[in-house]
């Protein structure tokens, strides 16, 4: 299966697929929201994080796929060290994922990597 930045299109199967890819470093204090991603074909979504400054990964359920229901801190990301988090209560259309910069300094590396699977 061939990766894709973007949404689940189909049957996701045993394995998993890239639907969010987020490179750019938050500034100091930044609130980011990723762009809706659709889960009908995926229960589970997995993050794989690392910034050099600590921050804050949530998830936000859109209950009727647009408005934004209940918000879910996934964990807190050290400075400097990679982190994983998952999120498997699925049960809505679409979520959006939200990282927020807690240092008091911009970031200078920033990766975020969201996988869904079956």
């Amino acid at each position: 299966m061939e990766d894709r930045v973007g949404v689940a299109s189909g049957h996701v199967g045993t394995g998993s697929t890239l639907i969010l890819v987020d490179k750019v470093p938050l500034i100091a204090s930044e609130v980011r929201t990723s762009a809706v991603i659709e889960t009908r074909a995926i229960s589970t979504v997995g993050i794989d994080i690392s910034a050099d400054q600590p921050c804050t990964v949530k998830v936000v359920r859109l209950p009727d796929g647009i408005t934004p229901g209940a918000e879910s801190i996934l964990g807190f990301v050290v400075a400097g060290a990679p982190a994983f988090f998952t999120y498997s209560s699925l049960l809505c259309p679409a979520v959006r994922i939200v990282v927020e910069n807690t240092g008091g300094a911009p970031m200078t590396s920033f990766a975020m990597y969201a996988r869904g699977g079956a």
